[in-house]
């Protein structure tokens, strides 16, 4: 496991190869700028903030095995102040943005 950082924010990172295994890797740019894009619409969706107070995002899994449009590509694993004290969320790139709360499934779309 690497740490790194994304908004701000010190993170636990595991990169998982296309092979299911973690192997011992940095994040790469690609992958820190799309994490940051998720994170940032996960913080300002004001649901979010109401179930997830005061959250701050603590780990990260990068699977390599998907593509950066399918469901489950990033991991984020937030710690906060409400009921439960973690949260997980499963980010992608999508046509549009969307926020499953239900299911913890994020898309956004890039510009």
């Amino acid at each position: 496991m690497q740490a790194d950082n994304i908004n701000g924010q010190v993170v636990d990172v595991v990169v998982i190869g296309a092979d299911g295994i973690e192997v011992v890797e940095e994040l790469q740019q690609g992958e820190r700028v799309l994490l940051a894009v998720i994170d940032a619409a996960l913080q300002a969706e004001a649901r979010f903030a109401k179930s997830c107070p005061e959250a701050r995002l603590v780990r990260v899994d990068s699977n390599r095995g998907l593509g950066d449009r399918e469901e489950c590509r990033f991991y984020l694993r937030y710690q906060h102040s409400g009921k439960g004290s973690f949260a997980e969320y499963w980010g992608h790139v999508g046509d549009v943005a969307h926020l499953d709360m239900r299911r913890g499934i994020i898309s956004v779309r890039l510009a």
